[in-house]
């Protein structure tokens, strides 16, 4: 089954972008459903573990979203700092004892359902590093496409990342203008992959 949550990234990414106005991460005054707040004032995701900080690198941390009653899952918008240059959201949800090839495979195919004129341009298997020297191994799709972005009608490069560890999927969906310093995103990019703390996920 394909999730209600990854679905509906295009309007959870246009909401996210219409509601970041300013350089300030997003701060609620209590916790969310789902979620509690440390000392730190980072998001801790009540199921899994899942932290999700006030910045990852150089993106920035918007609204929250729980997509089930109970809050196990959930997901938080990022967009890279100052410049807004591209838009990131972060998924942690209960795997259901599915594989992750085959989840994998769903989520291209909903990627394709709700951007039709999309082309996929890339897919490779990738690995993130653990605090205890061991990898996590994932997916990784990157697919071009014509839409909305901060407003104006652009054609946009995104990618989509899964991971699996233990029963959970970290997925990552990060979305951005074809411009001239796209290079310089990607890299950003690389670094908000490389640097989310898989570990904290029980």
């Amino acid at each position: 089954m394909i999730r209600r949550s990854w679905l509906m990234i295009t309007i959870s990414a246009l909401l996210f972008i219409s509601c970041q106005t300013t350089s300030k991460p997003y701060q609620p005054s209590k916790a969310p459903p789902g979620f509690t707040i440390d000392e730190e004032g980072v998001l801790v995701h009540l199921h899994s573990g899942g932290s999700f900080p006030l910045y990852i690198r150089s993106f920035i941390r918007g609204h929250p979203h729980n997509y089930d009653r109970a809050g196990y899952d959930v997901s938080v918008g990022y967009r890279l700092y100052e410049s807004g240059a591209a838009e990131a959201t972060i998924y942690i949800y209960p795997s259901e004892g599915v594989d992750l090839k085959e989840h994998f495979g769903s989520l291209k195919d909903s990627i394709i359902y709700y951007h039709p004129q999309a082309r996929q341009i890339e897919e490779v298997d990738v690995a993130v590093e653990l605090d205890d020297g061991s990898e996590l191994s994932g997916h990784c799709a990157v697919y071009t496409f014509e839409e909305i972005f901060h407003g104006r009608n652009r054609i946009v490069e995104s990618q989509a990342f899964v991971f699996k560890k233990g029963n959970w999927f970290i997925a990552f969906r990060i979305t951005y203008p074809v411009i001239a310093d796209q290079e310089l995103i990607r890299k950003e990019v690389n670094l908000l992959i490389t640097s989310f703390d898989y570990a904290a996920i029980i």
